[in-house]
């Protein structure tokens, strides 16, 4: 059985044209030796740029999908095939995590993959492909993995725990896990209405790598 992990609504994106021309931008580019549109949107660098968008307090976090990632490609489930995973970003793109893919433990290092991923859509080693990155809104996404049921994890959600939902998804014949990419706030109704649950795993706000880390820990001792 191989079930699937979205993170969606990432905050995951290239520095919006609006803001491009902004001083921090182009400071940090020009320190890359990086046109201003190739680099990816960063609170770190663009505090003060990102005043200027909406939804700002959402947005310009790749931290959390590097540490997410990496806390997911790395688990035994991953590695054995019995999990796929993709992040879907507020910009509907979607990123497919290949088989077997390997990324950068460094931020740096990642955050320069992600922005080489923006530019030429697929990332290739040894004729394998890591990474694929295509315009594809949520319910898309959904649409073309088919899953038996579908599962979001929110504080809003109903009262459960990481164990009653790794058992949930192991009545089922294949299952997707939706865990939320963004520094703040709540999925939005675009894609909670794809959900057939919405689960509150745990009384405490905890961190996306957190929540896949014992999500997945759980996953595998339902499936093995």
């Amino acid at each position: 059985m191989l079930l699937s992990l979205i993170i969606a609504e990432s905050a995951l994106e290239i520095v919006p044209s609006k803001i491009v021309s902004h001083p921090s931008v182009v400071n940090q580019a020009r320190r890359e030796s990086k046109k201003p549109q190739e680099v990816l949107l960063d609170r770190s660098y663009h505090h003060a740029a990102m005043r200027n968008i909406p939804e700002a307090y959402r947005r310009g976090r790749p931290d959390i999908i590097h540490i997410s990632l990496i806390t997911a490609i790395y688990t035994p489930f991953f590695l054995e095939d019995k999990l796929q995973v993709f992040v879907h970003t507020r910009e509907d793109k979607v990123i497919t995590v290949g088989k077997g893919a390997r990324l950068p433990k460094s931020y740096p290092r990642f955050v320069s993959l992600m922005e080489q991923l923006f530019q030429q859509k697929k990332i290739v080693s040894e004729d394998n492909i890591l990474l694929d990155l295509k315009q594809e809104n949520f319910t898309g996404l959904v649409k073309r993995l088919r899953p038996e049921t579908v599962i979001g994890l929110s504080r809003i959600g109903k009262k459960s725990s990481f164990a009653e939902m790794a058992g949930s998804m192991a009545k089922t014949n294949g299952g997707t896990l939706v865990i939320g990419g963004f520094p703040r706030g709540h999925f939005s109704n675009t894609v909670s209405k794809e959900f057939d649950r919405i689960l509150s795993v745990h009384e405490q706000p905890l961190e996306a790598h957190v929540v896949i880390a014992r999500s997945i820990y759980e996953l595998e001792r339902v499936f093995g």
